[in-house]
């Protein structure tokens, strides 16, 4: 597992998604991208990489409305494989479908990514992060580029991997949302949750991170500044979970949320928590625990 995906971070652990057909996504979630079903009931399915933990939950929605490209809520989610190996041969095994899936792919120093949209559009990146070492930070915050990627080259040292599946070490990288207000959202993440920001585009874009990581957590108002939030008809994001490494860190964040009017709300018959970002996201905020590595 990543290092940046376990204690003492707070990282995004899962995603849960609103699909308009559960046949047509799962088609692509299982045979375009590899993961498997861990649990199906009703209209709901899990899907895993290792055969243990969810790590993106589909909601299937009666009467579903695909959602306007600009609108609050998910820009993409993001998928971190371990290694470059991984990335090429998915890539290649992408290349072998009639449909265009690419949306598009980009060298960013900091990681190597491809773009591609699942059946109701929602955005999916798949990532391999390049080394931590090599990451250049100025002033606190690190440096990302984006440069074109190099799909042959990847594909190249793949050559000797087929793709099977989806590898048991990948996780949930990051999740990227389009928010309301820039500001409210980074006091919310960064001054009531606990992450620190680590990269920003001014007026535009903000990045945010546990533990040195380029980036848990990206929000930006790219052409949304005046979109509605999301009704539940429309497919896209329905929640998100956030792991805590240890109950005080949860229990500081929750103080500062109920300090600043935030509702939090217990979660189904467990331990999770689930309160309301600025812009209308639930996330969930979970503790970690041993059965999570």
């Amino acid at each position: 597992m990543s290092e940046f995906h376990q204690p003492p971070n707070i990282y995004v652990e899962q995603v849960q998604i609103k699909v308009s057909s559960l046949d047509l996504s799962l088609e692509f979630y299982e045979e375009v991208l590899g993961f498997q079903i861990l649990e199906r009931k009703d209209n709901v399915v899990s899907l895993t990489a290792d055969g243990k933990k969810a790590l993106i939950v589909l909601e299937e929605v009666k009467g579903a409305r695909r959602k306007k490209k600009k609108t609050i809520g998910l820009y993409h989610f993001a998928i971190l494989v371990p290694d470059r190996k991984a990335l090429g041969s998915l890539l290649e095994h992408i290349h072998k479908f009639d449909s265009p899936i690419i949306v598009g792919a980009s060298d960013h120093g900091i990681s190597k990514a491809i773009y591609v949209e699942d059946p109701d559009e929602n955005g999916i990146e798949v990532y391999k992060d390049t080394p931590p070492e090599t990451w250049k930070w100025e002033y606190g915050k690190i440096i990302e580029k984006t440069e074109r990627l190099n799909m042959k080259q990847l594909i190249k040292e793949a050559k000797d991997q087929e793709w099977r599946r989806m590898p048991e070490e990948t996780v949930i990288g990051h999740i990227h949302l389009s928010v309301k207000d820039l500001q409210l959202s980074k006091e919310f993440y960064c001054d009531l949750l606990g992450l620190n920001l680590v990269m920003e585009y001014p007026n535009q874009a903000l990045f945010f991170s546990s533990g040195g990581y380029h980036h848990h957590i990206a929000i930006n108002t790219w052409g949304v500044k005046d979109a509605k939030e999301l009704d539940e008809k429309q497919v896209g994001l329905k929640n998100f979970t956030m792991n805590f490494p240890n109950e005080w860190k949860r229990q500081t964040a929750v103080k500062r949320l109920e300090s600043k009017g935030y509702a939090i709300e217990k979660l189904g018959v467990g331990s999770d928590l689930v309160t309301i970002d600025p812009s209308g996201n639930p996330v969930c905020l979970k503790l970690y625990s041993s059965d999570d590595s």
